[in-house]
This record gives structure tokens, sequence and C-alpha cells, in this order.
């Protein structure tokens, strides 16, 4: 058997989630992984042969699996059989979760549900699994209120001079986080960031240019 080596994790942080991840795949068992006992069972042993539904005695069994397939959620697949038990108490319709695990030892597939940062930044598994919240999304926070909203919420709230200042902090950040830039550009921002820090420097620092 070949021997794989531990990596040194590096200190940057998007460089150590990646040999996380590396790691973790080269560790990988279906044993230590999230998969519960059935479903490696179900893994390993799939079904070999065909499932067909008897129209007679399975009638409640198929219009459960018919249910379950066109319904995109548990609350619409609940709210239709509630429905139907009303109309037609007979009918013993399957919970969602039975349809779910018959259907999984028919076909021998079963979902993997994972969560993620609604803007895709990251899937909550590996060295991530405890998180439920984006390592981005602090960041992207800050920046929204502080380079978004900041200039409308502070306006007439920081004394005019101060609010200006902040102002040109907003224009150069403003314009050097767009995806593309002109030299023009590049000359305005430079203008207002230095501006910025020379009015920063006469009102906290006190550092004059003589």
């Amino acid at each position: 058997m070949q021997l794989i080596m531990k990596m040194t994790l590096s200190d940057l942080v998007d460089i150590h989630i990646t040999q996380q991840y590396i790691q973790y795949l080269q560790d990988a068992t279906l044993e230590n992984g999230d998969l519960t006992p059935e479903d490696i069972e179900l893994l390993l042993n799939p079904p070999h042969k065909s499932f067909e539904f008897d129209d007679e005695h399975d009638c409640d069994t198929l219009l459960s699996v018919q249910l379950f397939m066109s319904s995109n959620t548990v609350e619409l697949y609940n709210g239709a059989k509630e429905a139907i038990q009303i109309a037609h108490p007979v009918n013993e319709i399957l919970s969602y979760d039975q349809v779910k695990r018959l259907i999984a030892g028919i076909t021998g597939v079963w979902p993997i549900t994972k969560h993620m940062c609604p803007n895709s930044c990251m899937a909550y598994t590996g060295p991530l699994v405890d998180r439920d919240t984006c390592l981005h999304y602090k960041a992207w926070k800050f920046l929204l209120y502080l380079f978004g909203l900041g200039p409308g919420l502070l306006y007439c709230v920081l004394p005019t001079d101060i609010w200006r200042s902040y102002s040109k902090l907003v224009s150069g950040v403003c314009i050097i986080y767009q995806k593309s830039i002109t030299q023009t550009q590049i000359q305005v921002a430079h203008l207002h960031l230095i501006q910025f820090v020379a009015k920063f420097e006469s009102m906290y620092i006190q550092c004059h240019e003589d």
C-alpha cells in the first residue's frame, strides 16, 4: 500500500483550507464520512433486479411514489397527502420519509444534502462541516456597510468635513474595486485616497506637511 505523507499546512487561510480538503480526500473512506450503515450497505449491495408494482395490491404505494416524484418539497408532498386522505380516508399514503427510503431501496440512489453559502462561495463540508456561515460573509457585509451604505447613512450625521473626507475614501476604494479600470480612473482613485490620508492625518495624527 502506498503511504500518503501528511502535508505541512500553510498559514494563509485560503491555502490552508485547500490543503485540508486535499487531506480529507486522501483520508476518505466509506466509514469516516457521513454515510449511515444503511447507506453503506445499499451502496455496496445495490439492487440487481427490476421492481414492479402490483396495480391492485400496491395502489397506495404507487400513488405515494407518483406523488413524491411530482412534489418539489416536503410541504407540497404533505399537503397533497393530507388532501388525498381527507377525500379518500381508506388510502394509506406513505410518509415523505418512508417513500424516500422506498425509492432509494428500489433505485440504489439517495440524496446527499450539504448546506452551502447562498452565494455559492463554499459548501459546509470537509473542514468546514461545522460552519453555518460563509468565511467571506463578514468581510462582504463590512464592505457593504462601509462603502455601499455608509455615505448615505452617515450624511448629515457626521460633520461635513469628516463626511467629505470619508466620501473620498469610499470613492477611491469603489473605483479600484471595479472589474475593469481605466488609467484616468486610477488617477482619480489615487487622488481621492491621497486626499483622504492627508485629511485623516491632519485631523487625528496632527501630521503637517512641513
